[in-house]
């Protein structure tokens, strides 16, 4: 029962993802510009050209916005309570695993190591894409000229709109798979053993994605 669950949990993805945008977008209210994605390709585009033909899909699909992209790049550093929130759930959960780990380390270290820093490369690129391709959401803002305190990049100082449920939800969908994998082809390894192992690997990569790759 459990596998059919997660099963259809995966397929749903998709459309809980859309949901969480549009509750966000209608707690903000409607006169509030939550994830303008044409207007965020306008920004890459006006500041950082060389980025917008660099990409594999923005020249060819272009945007339609009249937007006035200093504005709106204003408006995404005013969301705090998304960067608030991702910071806390991965600090918070990084740290508590941690603790549980010199506790009681566990059995097959080195085999959980593998699979934490595989699964947050999963995750990280699957949220690249939907960041870019798909969803079209407030991360598009690292890829511009513009800067917030000497910073552009995305959860360097804010978090643009629509992140925060992306990592989420994405981080979600890939725990629920590896647990389907573990059940199915790993059983010797402990699912719990891996979330304990799989939230500071998560932690440690994107430090190293801000401290140098967006610094």
């Amino acid at each position: 029962m459990w596998n059919k669950i997660t099963i259809a949990t995966i397929l749903a993805w998709p459309f809980i993802s859309r949901v969480l945008y549009k509750t966000d977008a209608w707690i903000h209210g409607p006169t509030y510009r939550y994830m303008e994605g044409e207007c965020l390709l306008k920004m890459v585009n006006e500041s950082a050209p060389d980025h917008f033909v660099k990409h594999p899909l923005w020249k060819y699909r272009g945007y339609s916005s009249n937007c006035d992209v200093v504005e709106y790049f204003n408006v995404q550093q005013q969301n705090q309570a998304e960067f608030k929130v991702v910071f806390a759930y991965l600090g918070i959960g990084a740290l508590l695993c941690l603790m549980s780990l010199m506790h009681k380390p566990p059995k097959y270290t080195i085999a959980h190591i593998i699979l934490g820093l595989l699964t947050w490369s999963m995750i990280f690129v699957t949220t690249h894409y939907q960041h870019e391709n798909l969803h079209l959401n407030g991360n598009i803002m690292h890829h511009s000229n513009l800067k917030h305190d000497g910073k552009n990049a995305s959860l360097v100082k804010t978090i643009g709109h629509g992140v925060l449920y992306s990592i989420l939800s994405t981080h979600a969908i890939i725990l629920l798979t590896m647990r389907l994998i573990l059940r199915w082809h790993l059983n010797h390894l402990s699912f719990f053993d891996f979330i304990r192992i799989q939230l500071p690997c998560q932690a440690l990569k994107i430090i190293w994605n801000l401290r140098f790759v967006h610094s």
